[in-house]
């Protein structure tokens, strides 16, 4: 499986458990990020669509690209589901990712730059 922009490699993880394990969330996390019950993704047999893995994707680039200004993982899960990006409508990098996809995920990698270079909102 590839997107066009060959994002999504066979390599990657295709159930949620293993998206858990590789991002080091829980379940309830990866279920929250993709928009399915935790009982729905708990199916042995179900396998992510194309474009929940391109969203676990650019969740997974922008956790380690913040991975650095947090002590745990935890911490930096927390701030993407929680922060609110005022220049993007006081959403969270999350919901930025959710409602715009590959576009969005640029607009928090652009945020998280500037937040780097000492810019403030």
């Amino acid at each position: 499986m590839t997107t066009k922009h060959n994002l999504l490699l066979p390599a990657e993880p295709e159930s949620a458990k293993a998206w858990a394990l590789d991002l080091g969330v829980t379940i309830a996390f990866i279920s929250h990020c993709v928009d399915e019950s935790e009982d729905g993704l708990d199916i042995r047999d179900f396998k992510l669509t194309e474009s929940q893995q391109t969203r676990l994707l650019s969740i997974k680039k922008i956790l380690q690209r913040i991975g650095k200004w947090f002590d745990t993982r935890q911490e930096a899960v927390t701030w993407l589901d929680t922060c609110r990006i005022q220049s993007s409508g006081d959403c969270t990098p999350l919901e930025i990712i959710k409602q715009h996809g590959e576009v969005g995920e640029q607009v928090v990698l652009t945020f998280i730059a500037q937040k780097e270079l000492g810019g403030f909102e």
